[in-house]
């Protein structure tokens, strides 16, 4: 099987400014689930498939209270895991350092792989798709996919944002962000008239 990608143009760097050329992006080819990759690891090891799911859970355990301590985490042919910070509102350096305390948020966790994993991924085909149209809404997988590495890199998702990454309309978006959110999956960080939204506990990798 092959990356499927298509071209998309540069994102803009301020309102009316848009910097030239384009950039790929992959389109998912669905997810590798908790349950796919249990099995794949029991077909190839002694552990059974709920060995497999418990270890899993029990490194989730683990790496997110190393995290908590402000421990980097490092797990041999996987990579790095770090915690990442962000501040809420604006912080000036005349601000006292306990009023600069007080706004120390908790932004997620970003990973470096190892050289080892990518070495794993072996010869790479790419495939083209054209997606010079808006295509239909994206499967409930692909939409995992997709918001998932979004907030790997990104703290807030507006509804622009959606409609470019999923490739949908105006219409389609919104449905999609109220579904979502009836759902649970997203939380509205900003106003009703002007919406921005961050991943829910335990969605999209947060």
């Amino acid at each position: 099987m092959s990356i499927r990608y298509s071209w998309y143009k540069n994102p803009q760097l301020k309102a009316g400014e848009e910097r030239e050329g384009l950039h790929p992006r992959p389109l998912f080819n669905g997810m590798a689930d908790t349950d796919s990759l249990a099995k794949e690891i029991e077909n190839a090891t002694s552990l059974t498939e709920s060995d497999v799911k418990a270890v899993l859970m029990a490194l989730s355990r683990a790496v997110g209270n190393s995290l908590a301590q402000g421990e980097q985490v490092h797990l041999d042919g996987l990579g790095y895991f770090m915690p990442t910070l962000t501040a809420e509102g604006k912080v000036t350096e005349e601000m006292p350092l306990r009023e600069r305390s007080r706004k120390v948020r908790f932004k997620g966790i970003s990973f470096r792989a190892d050289s080892e994993l990518q070495s794993h991924i072996g010869p790479v085909h790419f495939d083209y798709v054209n997606q010079s149209e808006p295509s239909g809404l994206p499967t409930d997988d692909e939409i995992e996919a997709l918001l998932t590495t979004y907030f790997a890199q990104n703290q807030f998702l507006s509804r622009k944002s959606l409609e470019t990454l999923c490739r949908i309309r105006t219409t389609t978006a919104i449905r999609l962000l109220r579904r979502l959110q009836d759902e649970g999956h997203l939380i509205n960080r900003g106003t009703r008239q002007q919406p921005i939204y961050q991943p829910a506990p335990g969605h999209f990798g947060q």
